[in-house]
């Protein structure tokens, strides 16, 4: 009778054990627990664990190593990664509108439209605030190259709006050459004088969205023109720092080029 007791209590176990756990990837196995909010989880919800050796001495002076399991888990605002390491993003679309606030189409019908990208962070556990994120100085989000505004035959019709830029790209094909400089450190309201220049010059903008007088934080703004022989686009962004690269990118190409831009 005793050993029919002890059976029963061995099953009961058993059972108990297996009703606490639940089937996890590969076929593994892992103790059903309300995980803590902050901690990191795969898609399929199991969390993420680190091992954790200690090394202590006894009373008699030998060396003891322990092992255990904790969680790993993330930081109010920190960025969701995938495994490999690379952070993911969201995506934003906005489209271009005109003055009267209609969609505008490219040459080939479709809707004009922009897009942004951004980190994806973490939300904060309770009673936990996301840190406040790091500041830098206007426009200074990406390592100046401190170049010369180019001043090759291609880019003379264009007014010049600084004799230093932080970064220029150039490229050419077989339809014609394209030209990019970067700028840091540039109010909104060098950007509208910017855009009278380029007005000024020949470059007036045609059937575009309305610059306002004030910006919007998170939008960009685009001043755009073709006009002699060439294409200019100047955006202007808003985005906090790290989404943004610089605080105007004017991108000049051949009019042929148009195709490969839009």
């Amino acid at each position: 009778m005793k050993n029919f007791i002890a059976v029963l209590l061995c099953f009961a176990v058993i059972f108990a054990f297996a009703a606490c756990t639940k089937k996890a990837s590969e076929g593994e196995t892992t103790t059903a627990t309300t995980l803590p909010i902050n901690v990191i989880t795969d898609a399929d919800g199991n969390a993420q664990t680190t091992l954790v050796i200690e090394k202590a001495t006894d009373k008699n002076g030998k060396e003891v190593t322990t092992y255990r399991s904790e969680y790993v888990t993330y930081k109010a605002g920190a960025n969701v990664t995938y495994a490999n390491g690379d952070p993911v993003t969201a995506t934003k679309y906005s489209y271009d509108l005109d003055e009267n606030g209609s969609t505008m189409l490219d040459k080939n019908g479709n809707i004009r439209t922009n897009v942004a990208f951004s980190n994806v962070t973490y939300p904060p556990a309770p009673g936990e605030t996301i840190p406040p994120k790091p500041t830098m100085p206007v426009g200074n989000t990406s390592p100046s190259e401190n170049v010369k505004w180019p001043a090759d035959k291609f880019m003379v019709k264009l007014p010049k709006l600084r004799d230093n830029v932080d970064k220029v790209i150039s490229s050419s094909n077989e339809n014609g050459n394209l030209t990019s400089i970067y700028i840091n450190e540039l109010s909104y309201a060098d950007f509208l004088k910017y855009a009278e220049m380029c007005k000024k010059a020949g470059f007036v903008q045609d059937n575009a969205s309305l610059i306002p007088e004030s910006p919007e934080a998170g939008k960009s703004y685009n001043y755009y023109s073709v006009a002699n022989g060439l294409y200019v686009r100047a955006i202007y962004y808003t985005d906090e720092y790290p989404y943004r690269t610089c605080d105007l990118c004017i991108t000049v190409s051949d009019y042929d080029m148009l195709a490969t831009l839009r």
